[in-house]
């Protein structure tokens, strides 16, 4: 007999982390795929993975003078043809306690933004920012006791809406 947890389940094994993937349906293509790795030196390593019409590339930085991670996703048309594509992003992070951590960020008006994550109903709440609420290109998860935090850049006019997902 095999157990096999459910795809929303903790305890499924590509359940957390860092996802990227091609479409609009959860999970999609790349979520589980294997990738290629391409280039691999001491700090970084660049991953690559077909799909269809497109070539997923993931490059994944670790800076030498901070404690720093950068991941680079990619969605490169390799097809000569116009191709329409939504590459979504998934990271998950765990930075402390939930009561001792806030999201701030300032929205596309220039207001700044708080979410304490202890205000949002359990066990797991979808926020949606979109429009003139959506982060202006970065927003910070911070443990206000520890002083610490997760930095998520982006360009604005790449990126549709923003999900905060506390679970």
């Amino acid at each position: 007999v095999m157990y096999v947890p459910p795809r929303d389940s903790r305890e499924y094994p590509g359940y957390g982390g860092y996802v990227d993937f091609v479409g609009a349906s959860w999970p999609g293509p790349g979520t589980e795929d294997s990738w290629r790795v391409v280039k691999q030196t001491r700090y970084s390593i660049v991953l690559e993975h077909r799909t269809g019409a497109l070539l997923q590339r993931r490059t994944i930085r670790l800076d030498t003078r901070a404690p720093t991670i950068e991941i680079i996703a990619e969605a490169v048309n390799v097809s000569g043809k116009p191709v329409e594509a939504l590459l979504r992003l998934h990271p998950t992070f765990r930075l402390g306690a939930v009561d001792d951590c806030t999201v701030r960020y300032i929205d596309q008006s220039g207001k700044k933004s708080t979410i304490a994550l202890a205000s949002i109903e359990a066990p797991e709440k979808d926020i949606f920012l979109e429009g003139q609420k959506m982060p202006a290109g970065q927003w910070l998860l911070a443990n206000n006791k520890y002083h610490t935090g997760l930095l998520a850049k982006f360009s604005p006019d790449e990126v549709s809406r923003c999900l905060l997902n506390v679970s």
